[in-house]
């Protein structure tokens, strides 16, 4: 099972691009924030190959789209607040899995990282209760989270509980003063940074602060303890480019002219552990 996910950012006219990502990935499921693209253009760009039928499986969200390889009975929708639309996918002779597409709070929107934990707190519980709904903690939550992975949203147990070592989250949970918080995985730590083959990050942002970074993390999937076998590491990339086409400018920061301000991410989802 294969994932693509990109934050438009509103921007008009990248049907062609979004299409042509999804070909050449080979993507069964595309999830996309802030979105405003033609639905209609997006439907004859990806079943233009004739090989697979692409649907829109989303009617209810505000900031997030999927499309989807798979039949609508086999995505049941689950939950949408508005930051979060999950649906449970139950393919034929497969365990099901719980994919949670996400656009979580912005900075720029006057939320400081104070304020940002405190949302991710609503936001694990919202999680909570979705694995209460579906009796299994099989999840992968992926999308614009709008925190970079060492944010204390981010790992914080009260949070996402989020940690770099997969060998951690195969714990399954930790104890802290005396409550249990379940693990989840976060491979994006690993892509954080200049490793010379992917962009170093999905967002750049340029400033005069003391204390800028200038590239973010920002874009994510996480895991959680029970998918963690399952996930491809070596599959997960920051997509810089097209087999013809480069989403970055000459300086490799996000090109707005031709893409997103933000980078995509691909993953995929192993057959058997």
């Amino acid at each position: 099972m294969r994932f693509l996910f990109w934050n438009i950012n509103k921007h008009k006219g990248l049907e062609n691009l979004v299409c042509e990502l999804v070909h050449e990935n080979d993507a069964d499921i595309l999830i996309m924030a802030e979105s405003e693209l033609d639905e209609r253009k997006m439907l004859i760009g990806l079943n233009e190959l004739g090989k697979e039928f692409y649907r829109r499986t989303d009617y209810f969200s505000e900031k997030i789209e999927i499309y989807s390889r798979y039949r609508k009975e086999y995505l049941d929708i689950k939950f949408d607040d508005g930051n979060m639309s999950a649906r449970e996918i139950s393919l034929p002779g497969k365990e099901s899995i719980l994919v949670v597409g996400a656009h979580f709070p912005s900075k720029m929107n006057g939320n400081n990282e104070e304020e940002q934990l405190l949302a991710s707190i609503d936001i694990a519980e919202n999680l909570k209760m979705l694995q209460e709904k579906v009796n299994h903690k099989r999840i992968i939550l992926v999308g614009d989270l709008n925190m970079n992975p060492f944010e204390s949203g981010m790992t914080s147990a009260k949070g996402l509980h989020a940690t770099m070592d997969k060998r951690i989250a195969s714990r399954k949970f930790r104890v802290v003063k005396g409550k249990t918080y379940d693990w989840f995985y976060n491979p994006m730590w690993g892509k954080l940074g200049d490793n010379g083959q992917e962009p170093p990050g999905t967002f750049f942002q340029n400033g005069n602060e003391y204390n800028n970074i200038f590239w973010n993390m920002l874009d994510q999937v996480i895991i959680s303890h029970e998918m963690v076998n399952k996930f491809n590491l070596e599959s997960l990339k920051i997509i810089g480019k097209t087999r013809d086409k480069s989403l970055l400018t000459k300086l490799g920061r996000p090109n707005k002219k031709i893409g997103s301000d933000h980078l995509p991410l691909f993953f995929e989802l192993l057959e058997k552990e």
